[in-house]
């Protein structure tokens, strides 16, 4: 009984240590869309900033927001954007997810940037 609250110990420090560090991510992704998919930039550019990381650049964006399950976008049109996620850690395991999107106005330039950070 004692070895498994113990083991649980180092799983809860690592839970609470990783959120400053998805933080800092969060922020260098704003500025490296600010630097390379500015605001009125073409749809091109997130997907290309998207993919010099390894992150595959999806079309379309929602999220569930609150405890009412109801799904949400961060963009006046949901299916006109670009979004990608990057994972660190184990997934449903505490992993940090740092959402990156990007909505697009109607000429396909980039009108607005969500950064998101959560840990799943």
């Amino acid at each position: 009984m004692r070895r498994t609250a113990l083991a649980a110990v180092p799983a809860v420090l690592l839970a609470a240590c990783v959120t400053p560090i998805a933080e800092r991510r969060a922020d260098e992704w704003r500025a490296i869309l600010a630097d390379e998919a500015p605001v009125g930039a073409p749809a091109d550019a997130v997907e290309r900033s998207l993919a010099r990381r390894g992150i595959p650049a999806a079309r379309g964006t929602y999220v569930t927001v609150g405890e009412d399950g109801v799904s949400r976008s961060h963009c006046p049109d949901p299916k006109a954007a670009i979004s990608g996620r990057e994972v660190a850690g184990h997934v449903g395991f505490n992993s940090n997810v740092v959402e990156i999107t990007a909505c697009l106005d109607r000429a396909g330039r980039v009108l607005s940037h969500f950064v998101g950070v959560w840990i799943e």
